[in-house]
């Protein structure tokens, strides 16, 4: 079993190479250049190209791969376009604000999904049976980011209840999500 567990663990590595290698990729033929977004649309094309050689997009692609891997392994997430901030930062202080967003909805989806369980359990092959089972396939199938912005603009812009943007502590105003 040790010796199982022990070659999943080993499959990991090149599995989380192949999917870093895909997103590099993609953010790589995405068009646009990072020297053109951070300085934008009026900056001249010599300080566009200086800055996105200061930010190495000049060299080859599978150098900067392999430059990136290097920096990722020694803990260097980068530097922020908009901050011009080290990442590790401004990670860090997005993480509580994450944690406690996860936690809450994870309880709020639990009691949800639990009570309609019970429900559609207790009264089988009733209205709320039908009722529980479409609106947990409706809102599994519905993506989360969509839903997300739905209920920002229903509860936040419409009706008010919650605050759409930021918190009224002060605290750090968005997460890693």
């Amino acid at each position: 079993m040790l010796k199982y567990i022990l070659k999943r663990l080993l499959l990991i590595i090149p599995t989380l190479l192949g999917v870093l290698f895909i997103v590099f990729a993609i953010m790589n033929f995405t068009p646009g250049d990072p020297g053109r977004q951070i300085l934008g649309i009026s900056a001249k094309q010599e300080t566009v190209d200086e800055l996105n050689h200061q930010l190495g997009y000049d060299r080859p692609f599978l150098v900067r791969f392999v430059s990136y891997i290097g920096d990722l392994l020694q803990g260097d997430l980068g530097t922020s376009y908009r901050t011009r901030q080290p990442f590790t930062g401004e990670f860090f202080t997005k993480v509580p604000v994450t944690l406690k967003l996860g936690c809450l909805s994870f309880i709020v989806s639990s009691i949800v999904g639990i009570s309609l369980g019970i429900l559609s359990a207790v009264r089988q092959y009733s209205f709320a049976d039908t009722f529980s089972t479409i609106t947990a396939i409706l809102f599994a199938s519905i993506p989360g980011f969509f839903l997300g912005m739905v209920l920002i603009y229903v509860f936040g812009l419409k009706l008010g209840l919650l605050l759409p943007m930021g918190l009224p502590n002060g605290e750090a105003t968005s997460c890693l999500c």
